[in-house]
């Protein structure tokens, strides 16, 4: 297994749409990723990049808490 660790620039862009365009890019078979929550009226103030991984993505996650 080959694994790399990529620093990003959003450029604009959220950065869920960030990932999901560069696991696109560099055709990326997983993604793995820190999951953490925040209170409810931040995630709905700032939105939340795992659940929108959860809900959007087309690539296996492997997420750790």
């Amino acid at each position: 297994m080959e694994s790399k660790s990529t620093g990003l620039t959003s450029v604009g862009r959220s950065v869920d749409e960030t990932l999901r365009q560069h696991t696109t890019d560099v055709a990326a078979d997983m993604i793995v990723m820190g999951a953490c929550n925040h209170p409810r009226l931040q995630q709905r103030l700032f939105g939340g990049v795992t659940r929108s991984m959860l809900k959007d993505s087309n690539i296996s996650l492997f997420l750790s808490r």
